[in-house]
């Protein structure tokens, strides 16, 4: 393989909420003879951010006369394909896969950034999601692991499992570029699932594809501290089960409702687990209220303590 052998069209970004199922899509695919897929890169998300920030420039006048768009987006998209390019050719891969749950939020800034690369949107009942992230914050708490920001409480969860699926489903759904791809199908239909995933990448199916079971994909070490274990990245098809939906308070479907868009496909099949009450609306507002900023009034306080 040559420096510059990996092609825009041969890169692949795999987003959703975290727990919903990205990371077994990652494994999948990373068994294909011609797909590096690795552990989570995490910084397309800023460098999309810095790009916009480029074209925010010159729409103001600041650096025009040095940029323009255009060169923009091509010394852009050329550094996140020579970021990859290396990792590519070591692999021998033709194919470099980059899952990042957080890359779902920036989709339509990968897309015009990178308009033949293929966007994979990964979706899963989000009370599911939820109970998974519930298990995940409960694991890290008996260890002693400092919370990250979308593990503090039930409305963080709910909120970032909603930015996900609204900013990565507005893309999938809308881009001929981008395959919206569904947990459960993965479970249930294994087989049949897999080969659509696989004709929208263009690829040949493998049957090693959806042989998992004891085949660990790299792992960066908090990833397998605060979101996995060893034994989830390493199981197949056949371990996970999906649970009974948890059931949930008033207010946390208030949350769902709020948050996550129910109304798009493949989502709506899930959207009448969420009715609520809607005579305590404004209850539930104020409670959503008190939790959002309960950090704030508890940094202002320690605050005020360290001045006396």
């Amino acid at each position: 393989m040559t420096i510059n052998s990996l092609q825009e069209e041969n890169l692949i970004f795999i987003g959703g909420s975290p727990r919903s199922g990205t990371t077994l899509v990652q494994r999948i695919l990373g068994q294909h003879a011609d797909i590096y897929a690795g552990p989570e890169f995490d910084m397309v998300p800023m460098i999309t951010s810095l790009y916009k920030d480029h074209l925010l420039q010159i729409n103001s006048g600041r650096i025009d006369k040095i940029l323009t768009h255009e060169r923009a987006r091509v010394a852009f998209s050329q550094l996140i394909i020579s970021l990859f390019n290396g990792k590519a050719q070591q692999e021998k891969a033709k194919i470099f896969c980059e899952k990042t749950p957080s890359n779902a939020l920036v989709f339509s800034d990968i897309t015009a950034l990178l308009p033949s690369s293929k966007l994979i949107m990964v979706t899963r009942n989000p009370n599911d999601i939820y109970l998974s992230m519930q298990t995940v914050r409960k694991k890290n708490l008996s260890h002693g692991i400092e919370l990250s920001k979308p593990l503090k409480n039930n409305v963080a969860m709910i909120r970032t499992i909603g930015e996900h699926q609204t900013s990565g489903l507005a893309t999938a759904l809308t881009s001929t570029n981008a395959f919206c791809i569904q947990y459960e199908d993965i479970i249930n239909q294994p087989e049949q699932t897999i080969k659509s995933l696989c004709a929208f990448l263009k690829i040949d199916f493998q049957q090693g594809l959806l042989e998992l079971e004891g085949k660990k994909m790299d792992t960066a070490p908090d990833e397998l501290k605060i979101w996995y274990s060893e034994q989830e990245i390493s199981r197949g098809l056949d371990k996970p089960k999906i649970k009974e939906p948890l059931k949930l308070s008033g207010f946390e479907k208030y949350l769902f409702s709020k948050y996550i868009p129910l109304d798009k496909p493949p989502l709506e099949q899930f959207k009448h687990q969420y009715t609520y009450n809607k005579a305590l609306q404004p209850i539930y507002f104020m409670r959503e209220y008190f939790m959002s900023n309960k950090r704030h009034r508890r940094r202002l306080r320690n605050e005020a303590k360290n001045k006396q």
